[in-house]
């Protein structure tokens, strides 16, 4: 008769920065109630792995969940699996790091279980071949990975029922294929339906094994899954079927498998990851063309073909797409590689590593259907991991004496060079390729990049909203062409950046400007300056450290206007501030009229929280809201004010004569729907410039960081 084996690996994760109450929804709806259902059930046995990240929380928070595991670990019920410690996609990592990763998480598990896990659970199944090596020298024997990444070399389905070998430098792991069938319908088609599906890769030859993994939030956090699950007790009726199937059908772990059954044979998948994440790692256009692809080829009854032939993205790419995604990973290696050269030792050291291990945590680097990156509280959780471990770093190497730190190097990998500077209150990163603006405003009495912000650019579900919001019903379009907007108007939105929104972008106007023009494309820009290159200069010492950058450029387009824009960027000693001054230089041989304004681009997270407001000449203006817009016609002084976290932000603009503000917002999917996300306040002082043939002007202003008590008498209305 006709046998089946069945493995099961479920796999919970929540990442550093998550907001509490998000990981406490998690625990109550699914991964306790999971773990409850395990309890009443021996006869269920799953392969289980659980992030670091989500560990240390519930270690905090119920340390209830690891006693309950323990007693299912010790009667076999559950097979642990390690992985990075703190779910980082490997492959992006430098080999000690992730080796170091997976090692961390193998010593805590046979610390807490007594059980050293076999086998791990690959972040976003994200694979590239020279992980082998790795995954064999740290001892790890197999791992699961998609069934889309076995098709594309060319397998078929039904070849796909057990295990294979993979080898790299001579160092070898096995991989199960996850079915995706089985990730589309638990918990969602009837327990009837996912029998059948099972049923039909039952062999005569005996030993196939059909392998289930994915997310354990599934089973409680998804839409309507805890009432689906438990309520509806799907897991219940899923469970009672497969006990019915005992003459063809029966539940193992994955080791037992591996040891019961020789590989199939040897196999070299090619980087890649689960299909939906190939899918969104390809840039609109091309995401655009791999959709009407895969309907084209689907509605021509083409399935077998779609799948083997229709390839995504890699992810890597994530770095290339989104610049904020590639800085997080940049500043993480340029930290890392500071460590290294420190000649730091011993358990400072490993807890200086460890939390650039915790900021190595994948979700915040890419987006799909997920928030991700969009996020700003996710950024904020990586950029606070890596400014703190900076920190720890310098008070290691300084024991208290002041310093100051200049650098000059290729810091994002973009081929042109950057800045920074750096005191023990404020870390700057400058980018003269992108206007000379800020990638990095590091607040590090706090752990706060100020600059932890996103520029707008389009999405491929975009076009949907539009569509979605003029009421296009030209065509027939399934759940995966719509997309839910979560509030009215979001198309209104969707404006994309002419340049990378950062701080110190210099703007030019021939009419005042409004909140409209800081949130228009770029068509109220009169100046080459915005997001152009500029010309760096040396770095000068005196009471702080200081850089000169400067550029021409021609006003309204017209190139006998010509003007020239020095910016000076300095750290004063011992202060937790920024001074600029800006030079402007006739070139031209007429006079030139125009509002200048420099851009400060600030993320203090919530745009419209009570305990977070914004003061105007020491006032409460009529919108106090991070997220309001207003000219504040003759203000020279503005303050963002974050009560919560005891904090100030001042910018003094001496001799301005206004300040504009507006809230940088995007549109992401989430979840639930289409979202919009408060990605920053945009400040902009302004002041009228004229110039007459040859004629100098030079304006000043400073932006200082100010924490604790100090803050007390600034309270909202």
């Amino acid at each position: 008769m006709s046998r089946l084996e069945l493995a099961i690996v479920i796999h919970n994760h929540q990442p550093v920065g998550n907001f509490d109450s998000i990981d406490e929804d998690a625990y109550a709806r699914a991964y306790l109630p999971f773990l409850e259902f395990l309890e009443r059930r021996p006869d269920v046995r799953i392969g289980l792995h659980n992030s670091g990240c989500l560990w240390e929380w519930l270690d905090a928070r119920h340390p209830e969940y690891g006693e309950k595991l323990a007693a299912l670990v010790r009667r076999k019920q559950v097979e642990l699996l390690g992985g990075g410690y703190f779910e980082p996609i490997l492959p992006l990592w430098p080999q000690r790091d992730r080796r170091g990763q997976i090692r961390k998480m193998q010593d805590d598990l046979e610390e807490r279980f007594g059980v050293r896990p076999r086998g791990i659970w690959l972040a976003e199944r994200v694979w590239e071949p020279q992980l082998a090596s790795d995954l064999a020298a740290e001892g790890i024997e197999y791992l699961c990975l998609d069934d889309t990444q076995f098709l594309q070399v060319g397998l078929k389905d039904e070849e796909l029922t057990g295990h294979f070998r993979t080898e790299d430098g001579g160092a070898s792991v096995s991989l199960f294929p996850i079915q995706m069938q089985l990730r589309y319908e638990i918990p969602f088609a009837p327990p009837e339906t996912v029998i059948e599906t099972l049923r039909r890769s039952a062999s005569d030859a005996g030993g196939a094994l059909r392998l289930f993994g994915d997310d354990g939030e599934k089973f409680g956090t998804w839409p309507g899954t805890h009432r689906l699950c438990y309520e509806e007790q799907w897991l219940d009726r899923f469970f009672d079927a497969v006990a019915r199937q005992t003459d063809w059908l029966s539940i193992v772990l994955p080791s037992e498998h591996l040891d019961g059954h020789p590989p199939i044979g040897r196999i070299y998948l090619p980087a890649g990851s689960y299909r939906e994440m190939t899918e969104w790692a390809l840039p609109p256009q091309a995401r655009a063309l791999y959709e009407s692809t895969h309907r084209f080829l689907i509605d021509r009854g083409q399935a077998e073909a779609e799948r083997i032939l229709l390839k995504g993205g890699f992810f890597r790419n994530f770095l290339a797409r989104y610049e904020e995604s590639n800085r997080m990973h940049k500043r993480v290696l340029y930290a890392l590689d500071r460590l290294d050269d420190s000649g730091l030792e011993g358990a400072r050291a490993d807890a200086i590593r460890v939390r650039l291990w915790r900021a190595q945590c994948n979700c915040a680097y890419w987006h799909g259907v997920f928030g991700g990156l969009y996020l700003p509280h996710l950024r904020e959780g990586i950029y606070r991991e890596i400014l703190e471990a900076e920190r720890d770093m310098d008070e290691a190497l300084h024991d208290g004496d002041r310093w100051s730190r200049t650098d000059r190097l290729d810091f994002d990998g973009d081929g042109h060079e950057e800045i920074v500077l750096a005191t023990p209150e404020i870390q700057l990163i400058l980018s003269p390729r992108r206007g000379g603006g800020l990638i990095a405003l590091d607040d590090r009495s706090c752990a706060r990049n100020l600059a932890n912000t996103l520029t707008r650019r389009p999405e491929a579900y975009h076009s949907r909203l539009d569509e979605e919001a003029a009421g296009d019903d030209a065509r027939v379009r399934t759940i995966h062409d719509s997309i839910t907007a979560k509030e009215e108007g979001l198309e209104r939105l969707l404006v994309y950046d002419a340049w990378e929104r950062l701080s110190l972008t210099d703007r030019i106007f021939l009419d005042p400007a409004g909140p409209e023009d800081l949130l228009d494309d770029g068509r109220s820009e009169a100046g080459g300056f915005a997001g152009r290159p500029y010309a760096p200069g040396k770095v000068r010492r005196r009471r702080g450290i200081e850089i000169e950058l400067s550029r021409e450029g021609a006003i309204g387009g017209e190139e006998a206007r010509c003007l020239r824009i020095e910016k000076s960027i300095r750290i004063p000693e011992g202060q937790a501030a920024v001074e600029v001054g800006v030079r402007f230089r006739s070139r031209s041989a007429a006079t030139l009229e125009f509002e200048y304004g420099m851009e400060w681009l600030l993320n203090m997270l919530a745009g419209r929280a009570h305990d977070r407001f914004v003061r105007v000449d020491g006032k409460i203006p009529e919108d106090p809201a991070l997220a309001g817009a207003a000219r504040h016609e003759g203000s020279t002084r503005i303050a963002l004010v974050d009560e919560w976290l005891r904090e100030r932000v001042d910018l003094h603009a001496k001799d301005a004569r206004a300040i504009v503000r507006a809230p940088l917002e995007t549109v992401s999917l989430s979840e639930s729907g289409a979202e919009r996300v408060f990605q920053g306040t945009i400040l902009m002082p302004v002041w009228l410039i004229r110039l007459s043939a040859g004629e100098e002007m030079e304006i000043r202003m400073r932006l200082e960081l100010r924490h604790g008590p100090s803050i007390g008498d600034w309270t909202a209305p």
